[in-house]
């Protein structure tokens, strides 16, 4: 058996007790307003709920404790990103790349934490510093945030956490001075406190 949805289905249990608990036995399809696209999902042998598309297989979960239970593929059924059960994410492992957003031309502004340029992006390019306004600010933290910045003008440029956090040992508040030239990675270990690394001063 196969059931179609092309509009909206509403499952109300406390309208009717036997709806409680739907059970479907085989491919649910979800058919868009023109008919042009279709995404199915089915249960597998195996314990491996399966959506697929048009173009072929798209995401899928298996009820395991071991393994892969989690897989988003591309085109071709090749998996983009995997989540296994013992708690390892991995990305674009068969092929492909991994891209984070990136602001390629930052001016800076300000001489302070309070009125610098705030970054928006995980890479970021400051192009532009001038004297008295040499200064960004970075976004508040969360554990695991990487930022990379590159100084690509001609002055040095003053890097602020955000109020309340630190780079390195430099105290609460305080800034970290990136020379012109100088890129450089930031990493966050906590909502506060932010460690550089990997420094290339060309």
């Amino acid at each position: 058996m196969s059931i179609k949805v092309s509009s909206t289905v509403i499952i109300d249990d406390s309208k009717n007790a036997n709806l409680a608990n739907l059970i479907v036995k085989s491919n649910l399809a979800y058919v868009s307003p023109n008919a042009a696209n279709t995404i199915t999902s089915a249960m597998l042998n195996g314990g491996t709920l399966s959506w697929s598309g048009n173009a072929g297989q798209l995401f899928s979960i298996t009820d395991s404790l071991t393994g892969t239970i989690f897989s988003v593929n591309d085109i071709s059924g090749i998996p983009l990103i995997t989540a296994n059960a013992s708690g390892v994410v991995s990305f674009v492992t068969t092929g492909g790349f991994v891209s984070y957003g990136a602001s390629a031309a930052v001016t800076a502004a300000g001489t302070v934490q309070a009125n610098a340029t705030l970054l928006t992006r995980p890479i970021s390019v400051v192009s532009t510093v001038a004297a008295g306004a040499n200064s960004i600010v970075f976004p508040t933290a969360e554990a695991g945030m990487r930022l990379l910045v590159m100084n690509t003008s001609a002055t040095a440029l003053n890097v602020y956490p955000a109020v309340g956090g630190a780079i390195n040992a430099g105290g609460t508040n305080a800034a970290y001075s990136l020379p012109a030239g100088g890129k450089l990675e930031y990493v966050a270990v906590s909502t506060t406190q932010w460690y550089s690394l990997n420094a290339t001063y060309a």
